[in-house]
C-alpha cells in the first residue's frame, strides 16, 4: 500500500492488472489506510482471503471484505518512519562518501560533467576513433575525463591486464527443462537483477538450475568465490557485486564474470569499478539504446588505478567499515519501524 500523493507535482502515471486504485478524496484517510493496510497483522488477514495457486491473489470482493478498524493511534508508526528516514540519510551519507574517499586515496581528480549546449557540441579527427564511431562514445566530457585520468600517481591498467578470465553465460528457454524447483538440488542462477545498488547478491529472488545443466551446457560461466560480477544489459547496467560463497552458481548473459589474477584485492577492484573511476568507462561503453548493453571485449577495457597491495587492502578496509556502519543505520531503522508496527498491532488485539 502506497500513497500516490507522494510522487512529484505534475506526475502521470498509470497501474498494471496486479494492482488496485483505491481512491478515497481525503488525504488524511488515504494515510490512515495505508498505515492500517501495511500492518503485518492486516496482510496476514488479507492473505487469508486471496486465491490459492502458485501466485495468489485478491479479487475485489477478497480486497472489500478485509475489516477496517477506526480510530487507531497511528502515531507510533509515523514516529518510526520519521526516525527510518533519518537513519537511512545518515546512511546514505556514509555510503556517498565513499566515492569521495577513493578519489583522494588515488589522487584522482574527475571534471565535472557540463550539461550547457557548447559543451556538447564538438569535432573529431577520424584518426583519433576508436572501435566506437558514435558522438556519445566520442563525446568531450569522456575524452578530458581520460585525459584527466592519466595524472595519476599509480599505474593504470585494462581491466584485461589483471584477470583470467571474463566471460558471461546465456539463458535457457523459460519453461524449459533446464530448471528445477528443488533449491536442495538446484544450483542458484544469477540475473542482472540480483546484484544490488550496495553491491551485494540479493538471494530472495533466484531462479535454479539443474545440476546437469550447469556441468554441461553452462560449464564456462560457472561461479567461484571472489568473483566479481558486472551488470551488462538493462536498467541496472553497470552494478557490481562479488560472489562470496564456496558453492556453485550459475549467471546469465547479462552479467560479465571477471576472475582476478592472483596478487590484486578483489573488494578494492570491485570497490574501484563501483566508483566514478570504473564508472566512467562502463559509462562511455555503454550504448545509449532502448535496452543499454556492454560487451565483453569493452568490460576488458575498464580502466584500474593500480596502487601498492597494501594500499589496495587498506582501502577495501575502510569501505568495508563505512558499508557496516551505514548497514547498522539501516538495520535499526528498519528495527524501529518494525518495532513500532509491533506495539500498534498489540493495541488493535488488545
Amino acid at each position: 500500500m502506497a500513497i500516490a500523493s507522494v510522487a512529484p507535482d505534475g506526475f502521470v502515471g498509470n497501474t498494471n492488472q496486479h494492482m488496485v486504485v483505491i481512491k478515497t478524496g481525503d488525504a488524511s484517510l488515504s494515510k490512515y489506510l495505508a498505515r492500517y493496510l501495511n500492518l503485518d497483522i492486516i496482510e496476514k488477514i488479507a492473505s487469508r482471503h486471496s486465491t490459492g495457486g502458485t501466485r495468489p491473489a485478491l479479487d475485489y470482493p477478497s480486497l472489500k471484505s478485509i475489516p477496517i478498524i477506526e480510530g487507531i493511534d497511528f502515531s507510533p508508526i509515523d514516529n518510526a518512519i520519521k526516525q527510518k528516514k533519518e537513519k537511512e540519510y545518515k546512511a546514505q551519507q556514509y555510503l556517498d562518501s565513499i566515492d569521495t574517499y577513493i578519489l583522494d586515496e588515488l589522487d584522482v581528480s574527475l571534471p565535472e560533467y557540463q550539461t550547457d549546449l557548447k559543451d556538447r557540441i564538438f569535432t573529431i579527427n577520424r584518426k583519433t576513433f576508436d572501435n566506437r564511431w558514435d558522438p556519445y562514445y566520442s563525446q568531450k566530457y569522456f575524452r578530458d575525463a581520460f585525459t584527466s585520468l592519466e595524472y595519476c600517481n599509480y599505474p593504470i591498467v585494462n581491466l584485461k591486464n589483471i584477470t583470467k578470465l571474463i566471460t558471461s553465460g546465456i539463458t535457457p528457454k523459460s519453461g524449459g527443462d533446464a530448471y528445477t524447483e528443488d533449491k536442495e538440488i538446484g544450483v542458484p542462477f544469477v540475473r542482472s537483477g540480483n546484484i544490488s545498488i550496495e553491491g551485494e547478491l540479493d538471494f530472495d529472488d533466484l531462479l535454479y538450475l539443474k545440476p546437469e545443466i550447469h556441468e554441461t551446457l553452462m560449464r564456462s560461466s560457472q561461479l567461484q568465490k571472489n568473483d566479481i560480477l558486472i551488470a551488462i544489459v538493462g536498467a541496472t547496467i553497470g552494478q557490481v557485486g562479488i560472489y562470496p560463497y564456496d558453492g556453485g552458481a550459475n549467471i546469465n548473459q547479462a552479467i560479465a564474470l571477471v576472475r582476478l589474477k592472483d596478487g590484486y584485492n578483489v573488494q578494492f577492484i570491485k570497490e574501484l569499478i563501483k566508483s566514478s573511476i570504473g564508472q566512467l568507462s562502463l559509462n562511455r561503453l555503454k550504448r545509449p539504446v532502448a535496452r543499454a548493453n556492454i560487451n565483453l571485449e569493452e568490460i576488458s577495457t575498464i580502466k584500474v588505478v593500480l596502487p601498492p597491495l597494501d594500499k589496495q587492502q587498506e582501502i577495501a578496509d575502510h569501505i568495508a567499515d563505512i558499508r557496516k556502519k551505514a548497514k547498522s543505520l539501516q538495520d535499526e531503522g528498519k528495527r524501529i519501524l518494525e518495532s513500532a508496527k509491533q506495539e500498534v498491532e498489540r493495541m488493535i488485539l488488545q
